[in-house]
């Protein structure tokens, strides 16, 4: 899947052998953070993905369809709803 390529890559490149997890942030704040704030009108929603050992943050308008409805009603009129 490719959220385990982002995520394998930002343990990566935050974990050092010496240093253990303490650049981790860093990575966060200069590969995700940071080109989300720079491209903050550019969209309501961004995608952050992997491209050749890249980290990648595009902003689009559209909404991702995450979530479906799953038909897990409680019986009392509330329908269930759950990530996919």
């Amino acid at each position: 899947m490719e959220h385990y390529a982002l995520l394998d890559l930002i343990a990566a490149d935050g974990y050092s052998v010496a240093f253990g997890a303490r650049f981790l942030k860093r990575v966060i704040d200069e590969r995700i953070k940071l080109p989300i704030t720079t491209h903050w009108n550019d969209g309501a929603h961004f995608r952050v993905q992997v491209s050749s050992r890249t980290i990648v943050v595009d902003a689009t308008s559209e909404h991702p369809q995450r979530a479906r409805y799953a038909g897990t009603g409680t019986g009392d009129g509330v329908a269930g709803w759950r990530a996919i």
